[in-house]
């Protein structure tokens, strides 16, 4: 991008936020350019095994039995909180969601090159230019008096071929980013799963009876592999339920994420501050109490505070015995065979049915090595899982600045900003 250049000559336009082009492009309002109307169908017509897509307001489109449309379309989300990020290109047979505004019949202009100029400036429209504040509903005249820079024909050709190119390349450099990631996010599982269970220390270890305990199969290879000096507790020995309400107005709200940290809510700009009537219904969580979301115990929702605070009252509460160090325990639970416990454990995988029982939790057992031992596993674990974490924070900022460049590049050659048509045709 660093060797490209501008057009020779420019002109003055007055359309929202588009304030000049090349001389030889024209500004055309969206509705002249397309037909432009939604789709019909419900949430309720996804089919996962249906042979067309569904585009619903989602980059990533479902499944369904049944088409609607048959043709080449641009769509985009209608509301919600994709509105202005979430868009699909797609020529074929597919169903569209009632609130999926659907683009067809291109006039004029190509329909790659309508893509990257539509789904890169949209986002202009729906904040009214601020480029601050989105709406949540997309009115019809944000699309048909959208004014879209023009090119000759052939020009926008050459401008999606160039676009096709260099955003495949870098799509290419991000997967290969998130495959890393994924790498490195099983990796810290592996090594949490060795460290704190003491399956590295096999030569160590003995073969338990683990009938007698009425044990899963999700954690009983790896208990029984457990050192033999190490000794096996329920969770309900080892862990007592805090069922403390909170009473402090001014009380800090956390909230648990599925990275096990403990974050405060509002300074994390997360979810909305609770009403000053449902306070008293959360849990008070002190320094080492050990926190846990039962619905989203197979994401990783388990952490340790390490410092007061209230929390939902969606979230379970326990203070760990004296002889436990809460950092260990958080490692066990947060390690691969109990990971595969919580799944079983769990009675559905749709969102409102997939809440852990206490009576399951209460019944797990765990391994517990003396407390020197302990703490001699969470220095240990937190000195390899430092390393593999800041691989990652490196990998998600490659990515950040990968998608970064796309998002200019695409921008400066819709509106001219830069001029592709020589390394088009290279």
């Amino acid at each position: 991008m660093t060797s490209l250049t501008g057009y020779p000559q420019y002109k003055t336009v007055d359309a929202r936020w588009l304030r000049r082009m090349p001389t030889s492009w024209d500004v055309v309002r969206l509705r002249y350019l397309c037909d432009i109307t939604t789709g019909s169908g419900d949430t309720q017509d996804a089919e996962p095994d249906g042979p067309y897509p569904f585009v619903v307001r989602s980059p990533t489109p479902r499944r369904s039995a049944e088409y609607t449309f048959d043709t080449e379309a641009i769509m985009t989300a209608g509301d919600g909180a994709l509105v202005g990020k979430a868009f699909i290109h797609l020529n074929g047979k597919f169903h569209a969601h009632q609130r999926v505004y659907v683009l067809t019949k291109f006039k004029g202009v190509d329909s790659r090159f309508l893509y990257y100029y539509f789904s890169s400036q949209f986002w202009l429209m729906a904040s009214d230019g601020s480029a601050r504040t989105t709406v949540d509903s997309v009115r019809r005249w944000m699309l048909t008096d959208m004014p879209i820079a023009v090119p000759p024909i052939d020009e926008q050709r050459a401008i999606a071929d160039f676009l096709d190119r260099e955003t495949a390349q870098i799509d290419a450099l991000v997967a290969k980013q998130e495959r890393l990631i994924e790498t490195l996010r099983e990796r810290r599982i592996t090594v949490t799963t060795e460290e704190a269970l003491g399956t590295r220390t096999s030569a160590e270890s003995t073969e338990r009876d683990l009938r007698r305990w009425g044990t899963s199969l999700a954690v009983e290879s790896a208990l029984a592999a457990m050192p033999s000096h190490w000794r096996l507790e329920r969770f309900k020995s080892i862990c007592k339920i805090r069922d403390e309400r909170n009473t402090q107005a001014n009380e800090v709200m956390l909230s648990l994420t599925i990275t096990g940290q403990l974050v405060d809510r509002a300074a994390s700009g997360g979810r909305q501050e609770p009403a000053e009537e449902n306070i008293p219904r959360y849990f008070v969580a002190r320094p080492g109490d050990l926190v846990i979301n039962p619905m989203w115990l197979t994401g990783g929702s388990i952490g340790v505070t390490d410092k007061r605070g209230a929390v939902s009252p969606d979230y379970r509460v326990f203070e760990v015995q004296p002889d436990l160090d809460p950092w260990y325990l958080h490692a066990v639970l947060r390690s691969s065979p109990y990971f595969d416990q919580y799944r079983l454990y769990m009675r559905s995988n749709t969102t409102f049915d997939r809440r852990i029982k206490q009576s399951d939790l209460d019944n797990l057992l765990l391994p517990v090595p003396p407390i020197e031992e302990q703490r001699r596993i969470v220095a240990q674990l937190g000195d390899q899982t430092s390393r593999i974490d800041i691989l990652v924070v490196k990998a998600l900022q490659h990515i950040d600045l990968a998608q970064e460049r796309r998002a200019v590049l695409i921008t400066a050659a819709v509106t001219g900003q830069i001029d592709v048509r020589a390394r088009s045709a290279a």
